[in-house]
């Protein structure tokens, strides 16, 4: 950004400054609050919230405090990495990470309402959670993970419960809408980068084997299940998919699953 603003003040006067002399630059505050903002937005979003309770959220001041707490909560849990340490895969070196934020997100919503709980336990919160990587190691439930999981919930409750005084809507409803949209937004057998190269792989297979209209259809269906946005909403006039193309795309989502928490 400062690069930028220099760029700017150059095309303007005509003269080169030194980098340092924008290091404190309007903009670089302005960009630094955007991206906040942002940050907030679509992890609002993640939850499973509309745009218009994204809104009136953002425009508090002190709820835009418990969306920064509870960015930091989020933080935590999607930070924390496997005790077996970093490890080499064929195209550098990762940590597996122990904990899946968007499988709580999407199950949390389902689990107050089926059970009609303010808070599930937290051996049930990190089962959830937990990813295929975490050993018993990293499952352990000491007091500070059992105070985060507790704060997690308290600060996702408090959106709900605002939400529901703002707008008149019960609890239970507003659960609801959060519900049916975390389950698109954050689906269980989601694209992840090892598992296009596997589908890559399955494509290549089947590309003798399939027209090219055949190909075509079943690629344009993958997507459609890939768009991760309740607000989508895909051609509801194709047949549906039958024979050759059906079989592939049952192939595809089984290689999705097994490699949703891949690289």
């Amino acid at each position: 950004v400062q690069t930028f603003a220099q760029i700017a003040d150059y095309l303007i006067t005509g003269k080169k400054k030194n980098i340092k002399r924008f290091h404190r630059h309007r903009v670089l505050k302005q960009f630094d609050e955007t991206f906040e903002n942002t940050k907030d937005r679509n992890l609002l979003y993640k939850v499973g919230l509309i745009d218009d309770w994204c809104d009136r959220l953002l425009s508090e001041r002190p709820m835009v405090a418990e969306i920064r707490k509870f960015r930091e909560v989020c933080a935590y849990f999607e930070k924390a990495k496997s005790a077996t340490g970093p490890h080499e895969t064929t195209d550098g070196i990762t940590w597996d990470a122990i904990f899946c934020l968007r499988d709580i997100l999407r199950e949390l919503p389902d689990l107050y309402l089926s059970d009609d709980v303010q808070f599930i336990d937290a051996e049930q919160f990190l089962d959830i959670m937990a990813s295929n990587y975490a050993s018993d190691r990293d499952r352990e439930l000491g007091p500070y993970r059992r105070s985060k999981i507790r704060e997690f919930q308290r600060r996702y409750r408090r959106f709900v419960t605002v939400i529901s005084m703002w707008t008149g809507i019960a609890q239970n409803r507003i659960l609801e809408q959060i519900a049916q949209r975390s389950r698109i937004i954050n689906r269980y057998d989601r694209i992840t980068g090892d598992g296009i190269l596997a589908v890559a792989e399955v494509l290549v297979e089947q590309k003798g084997k399939l027209g090219f209209d055949a190909m075509h259809r079943m690629i344009e269906e993958f997507i459609d299940e890939q768009v991760l946005r309740p607000e989508y909403k895909p051609d509801q006039g194709k047949p549906a998919a039958a024979g050759k193309i059906r079989q592939t795309l049952a192939r595809i989502r089984e290689l999705i699953r097994e490699y949703r928490e891949g690289i």
